[in-house]
């Protein structure tokens, strides 16, 4: 493969060469300063200003690691400075874990939560991607913080029960 200059697009490339399709369903653009791919082990790490795109998702990180079992991810670690935002939702800690087979994301170590002013804040936040179910865990001794913005009208602007 030529060189381009454009290491996002040179990473693209080795992506769709040596990684089997089903591992990355639906479009996912990453760009980062490096990759290595552990064919035996299954797994795949990206290092040095990682940033993720899928759909409306955006994952940044210092490092990912992304696992694989019969051509399909089963789970991805993201490591250092991690930040996702999708849609109105801005998250951050020092690592994350999205468990694809359970459908779980895990954010650890000074995670935080934001959507449209709410805030929740704790060492771990665990989010049930299938029941839209969260929870969070303060450090030992310690306690977590959310605050909840209403509108003018004093009406909360969180979801009611039910809806999602």
């Amino acid at each position: 493969m030529k060189w381009n200059g454009k290491p996002g697009l040179t990473i693209a490339a080795i992506l769709l060469c040596l990684l089997p399709l089903p591992l990355w369903a639906g479009t996912i653009q990453i760009e980062a300063g490096k990759m290595t791919l552990h064919n035996k082990e299954s797994k795949v790490e990206f290092f040095d200003k990682v940033h993720l795109v899928r759909e409306t998702m955006q994952l940044d990180c210092d490092r990912l690691i992304a696992y694989y079992s019969d051509h399909k991810l089963t789970h991805a670690d993201a490591i250092g400075h991690v930040v996702i935002v999708q849609d109105k939702v801005h998250g951050h800690s020092e690592r994350a874990r999205l468990d694809q087979l359970k459908g779980i994301l895990t954010l650890t170590g000074k995670a935080v939560l934001e959507q449209q002013g709410n805030r929740v804040e704790g060492e771990t936040i665990v989010h049930d991607l299938n029941t839209q179910k969260t929870d969070v865990t303060p450090t030992t001794g310690g306690r977590i913080h959310m605050t909840i913005e209403s509108e003018e009208s004093g009406a909360s602007i969180l979801p009611e029960a039910g809806t999602k």
